[in-house]
């Protein structure tokens, strides 16, 4: 018994100085928050999430990224429900005939950190930087589609201004952005 004991001493005392792992672990892809105010880079697919509006604004201001898109989950515009910040390298073409930066499925990103995902959450878009967006009903851009939007205060709205025809409030799965 003691010699068993003696062993199971051996072995503990080698799995605990031996490291798991050789190779280094990656960056997490986000900030760890429960905030309702993110951003995302299009560029380098890092997230961050904060408390407050202003928090959030300072470090997108702070970023070498340019604004993108700005997504809110509810109509007009409204920050009261979180929103989120697309952010890029550079800025888009005043065409759009090929897709700058994209995303073929939103249910893999985050509008906050307790799980809460974008599919089918988007109700209010607003673009910068010549950019435009284009949302498909379906992951990797299948479906049916909209025009490219600038601006829409209810995806929801059926055609007023630059929204687009029929109900689009929380209908989309993936877009172009261009």
């Amino acid at each position: 018994m003691s010699k068993l004991l003696g062993s199971l001493f051996v072995i503990s005392a080698v799995l605990v100085a031996t490291p798991a792992s050789a190779s280094p672990r990656p960056e997490p892809a986000s900030t760890a928050s429960t905030g309702s105010y993110c951003s995302t880079s299009l560029s380098t697919g890092q997230s961050a999430c904060f408390e407050t509006e202003a928090a959030l604004q300072q470090n997108v201001s702070a970023s070498a990224e340019l604004d993108l898109v700005y997504l809110y989950n509810w109509y007009n515009f409204q920050g009261g429900g979180g929103y989120k910040v697309l952010t890029g390298t550079h800025a888009c073409s005043a065409e759009t005939s090929s897709a700058e930066y994209y995303d073929g499925n939103l249910g893999n990103d985050y509008w906050y950190p307790n799980g809460l995902n974008m599919n089918n959450s988007i109700t209010s878009v607003q673009t910068a930087n010549q950019c435009d967006i284009k949302f498909f009903e379906g992951t990797n851009f299948t479906g049916a589609s909209t025009p490219y939007i600038n601006k829409c205060s209810f995806l929801g709205g059926g055609g007023t201004g630059d929204c687009p025809a029929g109900n689009w409030n929380d209908r989309a799965s993936s877009y172009y952005i261009s």
